[in-house]
């Protein structure tokens, strides 16, 4: 199932705490910098 969506961000996107949304199981998470660091530069060399 693919998602996407565009989101415009002011000030420092990583000292402001935010959120995110498991892909599975649609539950709403602390945004996991390491994580998603991770993921972006596993996908990004495909």
């Amino acid at each position: 199932r693919l998602t996407g969506a565009i989101h415009v961000y002011g000030g420092d996107f990583f000292s402001t705490a935010r959120s995110e949304w498991d892909a599975e199981t649609l539950n709403e998470q602390p945004y996991d910098v390491e994580k998603n660091m991770r993921l972006f530069e596993e996908f990004g060399t495909a």
